[in-house]
């Protein structure tokens, strides 16, 4: 039987370590840091959520498609017009066919910034918006009219 040189040991007759006692010191600090993004990303995604419904809705989309065609926004602000920010506020109630909607949110185009304020309601099924108003960087208020031409941008009549 061969024995190994003085001062070192057979391989054989060292125990080999278990996954656990090779890996612990890169796999703790990964799985903590996987459960906080885990949880982050889950905690964000809920506080996104309304925000995503909003942008998503209905009043949303026609005013910013409103606001995009006004001449004054355009003079003011150029083209093209973008929705600047992620997150819009406000409120949309919906009951029975019916419903209301009160938004804020802001633009964007070459020549600066505004932030608009919008009102919509919906009677019958069909939403209108009842409310404009567009805020610029330096103050000037640009209020579109809403009720001429009967186009879907007026809100509908309301006949209780």
């Amino acid at each position: 039987m061969d024995h190994p040189p003085a001062g070192q040991v057979a391989t054989s007759d060292v125990p080999r370590r278990g996954w656990w006692s090779r890996n612990r010191l890169w796999f703790v600090p990964a799985a903590v840091l996987g459960a906080g993004v885990l949880c982050g990303g889950f905690w964000l995604g809920i506080r996104a959520a309304p925000f995503v419904a909003l942008k998503s809705s209905e009043p949303y989309a026609m005013a910013f498609e409103r606001v995009r065609r006004d001449p004054q926004v355009i003079e003011q602000l150029g083209e093209p017009i973008e929705a600047a920010g992620w997150f819009p506020s406000g409120e949309v109630n919906l009951r029975n066919g019916g419903g209301n909607a009160r938004l804020e949110f802001t633009v964007t185009g070459p020549l600066g910034t505004a932030r608009v304020h919008a009102g919509a309601r919906r009677l019958a099924g069909r939403w209108g918006l009842n409310r404009l108003e567009i805020t610029t960087e330096d103050g000037r208020r640009i209020v579109p009219e809403l009720s001429g031409g009967g186009g879907l941008d007026d809100a509908p009549l309301f006949r209780p």
